[in-house]
């Protein structure tokens, strides 16, 4: 079931489809970024901002989540 969610850090509304058919079961994200965002967000991310947080954590050599919007 597709439900419509709100991006807690952006604000972009965006479709999840609450199942491992879901796209963000495609993106690769880190362990320790994954940590992060459980305790940073408490709900899900869109999909721009979760690959940019996933490209910035890498980038950063895995110190810290980036910078909120």
């Amino acid at each position: 079931m597709t439900i419509l969610k709100t991006c807690e850090r952006c604000g972009t509304e965006f479709e999840c489809l609450r199942s491992n058919d879901c796209w963000c079961v495609k993106l690769e994200i880190p362990e320790d970024l994954s940590k992060i965002l459980k305790s940073e967000f408490k709900d899900c991310l869109c999909k721009d901002c979760l690959e940019c947080l996933i490209l910035k954590f890498a980038k950063d050599n895995n110190s810290n989540i980036p910078d909120k919007m």
